[in-house]
């Protein structure tokens, strides 16, 4: 078997994360964190009124929060002030 060409395998995952959208990228995404810190890894759902407080998902072991936004033709501004908004109330929530 061929080496992978991590160029390559880059460009396809890229294309494929772009194709998801809403729970789809939402669960891709848990997956990857599962991947990444087994066992300390937890999803994060939204419920009740305060929803999901900034936080997709975390790491207790590892103090790791994660925030998952999926753009659709979004204007870049937009993408960046969803970040900003969401790490800023993660930290508000999240001591």
């Amino acid at each position: 078997m061929a080496a992978v060409d991590l160029n390559s395998l880059r460009k396809f995952v890229e294309g494929q994360l772009i194709l998801l959208e809403g729970n789809a990228f939402q669960g891709c995404m848990d997956r990857l964190g599962l991947e990444l810190y087994p066992g300390d890894y937890q999803a994060v759902r939204a419920a009740g009124p305060r929803g999901d407080t900034k936080n997709d998902g975390y790491c207790p072991k590892a103090r790791v929060f994660f925030a998952a936004h999926a753009t659709r033709n979004e204007p870049l501004h937009k993408t960046k002030a969803k970040i900003r908004g969401d790490l800023e109330g993660c930290l508000q929530e999240h001591r």
